[in-house]
């Protein structure tokens, strides 16, 4: 049983890492959960100051080198036609720190400056980060979590447009909880983001991407029952206002969602699952279109024997859209992967993705108008291997292909990623 316990705690590790090389390609709200095992706040708390080997005074240093995103891509500007291909990397380089003020009471926070790095396009190399700082008060029946994060990062926009943009972020949030009776507590918070996108380089200079320039304020309330220590549900309502620098008379909203969570996590069976119904309307008199449509996401862990992990996972949310006649598109996301352990420590990884990107509106296409649906069908795989004690090397390709009733519209993108990850561990 030891063995197997350690089996999945190496597994679960190395899947972390592979999920983390590629890299997410939008935001994430509260119904588009990670497709992937999370650490609750106490524990991961709890894990930082114990794995922290370095002080300063109270601080608590986690080291940390990343090189990832070192990759082929034979679709830099996720162009239909005339694809330009580049070998890439990232190297990011800081320090995770944590400063406990008693039992109860923490500051913690990400220092990791990043250079981005183009072998061919040069003019996309540039200096970006993630800075974030926190507080948070883990009391016996309550917790409370505030942080702010500024962040310049060469994300792919969202799947609409899988090009390389410069965006920068700055956020700030507020999470309580909040234990009424033993086995039910609330919960509640508030986050405003405001984001600014540029174009990466020349070669995308006709790529509107600032157009997307915006404020977002989120703030949600709800009520969460603990079945067990590992099995609760939960029941919110969250509420959405966006408001964009440009194009405001058209793109301006707000939304309202009502959403059911269930969550449960065992060390071999793991599932978290959101879903309900969104719905937004036009803020302030714009001419956005209204919606109402089903959301939500799922990620479902089960370990064999050996151990080997099968996931499920998938979502359905709304994305911000680039053309002012469809503001918004419906992606939805299903999926099935496979991870299992080589040896002692080799973990291999492979995954299929089917899917679409339905849009809000009909557009002009020849003398007729087509509401645009893209078929997207994903799949990929890698290894992920302990180089040295803290040091993982990892190697992932995957393959998109959309398939649109827009022939225009038709691409494939292929990403071929290996990366360094090295983050000191206490000594055990």
């Amino acid at each position: 049983m030891r063995r197997s316990v350690s089996g999945i705690r190496v597994v679960g590790r190395a899947t972390a890492i592979i999920a983390g090389t590629l890299g997410s390609l939008c935001a994430q709200t509260t119904d588009t959960g990670p497709p992937q095992r999370t650490i609750p706040i106490r524990d991961s708390v709890k894990s930082e100051v114990a794995e922290s080997r370095y002080r300063l005074g109270a601080l608590r240093l986690q080291p940390s080198l990343t090189i990832k995103q070192l990759e082929y891509n034979n679709n830099v500007f996720g162009s239909s036609d005339h694809p330009v291909s580049d070998y890439t990397s990232t190297v990011a380089g800081g320090v995770r720190w944590i400063a406990p003020m008693g039992t109860k009471l923490f500051l913690r926070g990400d220092f990791l400056p990043e250079y981005h790095w183009y072998a061919r396009n040069s003019d996309q190399r540039s200096l970006g980060g993630v800075y974030r700082a926190a507080f948070l008060a883990l009391f016996n029946r309550m917790s409370i979590e505030t942080d702010g994060t500024r962040s310049a990062t060469l994300p792919l926009l969202s799947s609409e447009a899988q090009r390389v943009v410069r965006a920068s972020t700055t956020a700030g949030r507020f999470r309580t909880e909040v234990d009424i009776l033993p086995r039910i507590s609330v919960f509640g918070g508030a986050a405003a983001q405001r984001y600014r996108f540029r174009p990466a380089s020349d070669h995308s200079s006709d790529f509107e991407v600032s157009q997307l320039d915006r404020r977002d304020f989120q703030a949600d309330a709800g009520l969460r029952y603990h079945v067990t220590t590992f099995f609760d549900v939960s029941a919110a309502v969250e509420s959405t206002r966006s408001r964009f620098v440009a194009q405001s008379n058209v793109r301006d909203n707000r939304g309202t969602a009502y959403l059911l969570g269930v969550h449960y996590d065992l060390p071999r069976v793991y599932m978290n699952v959101s879903a309900g119904r969104r719905m937004g309307r036009p803020l302030d008199g714009s001419s956005f279109p209204s919606y109402s449509t089903a959301t939500g996401s799922w990620f479902l862990s089960y370990f064999l024997a050996a151990p080997a992990e099968v996931q499920a996972y998938g979502h359905r949310s709304v994305v911000n859209g680039l053309a002012v006649e469809t503001p918004y598109f419906f992606e939805t996301r299903s999926g099935l992967a496979l991870n299992w352990q080589a040896g002692r420590h080799l973990i291999f990884r492979t995954f299929g993705e089917l899917g679409n990107n339905r849009y809000s509106n009909p557009i002009a296409v020849g003398t007729s108008r087509v509401t645009r649906n893209d078929q997207v069908t994903t799949y990929g795989g890698g290894f992920s291997l302990p180089v040295y004690r803290g040091l993982w090397f990892t190697v992932l390709a995957s393959r998109d292909r959309y398939n649109s009733d827009i022939p225009e519209f038709d691409r494939s993108l292929l990403r071929i990623t290996s990366g360094l990850t090295y983050r000191t561990r206490a000594p055990e």
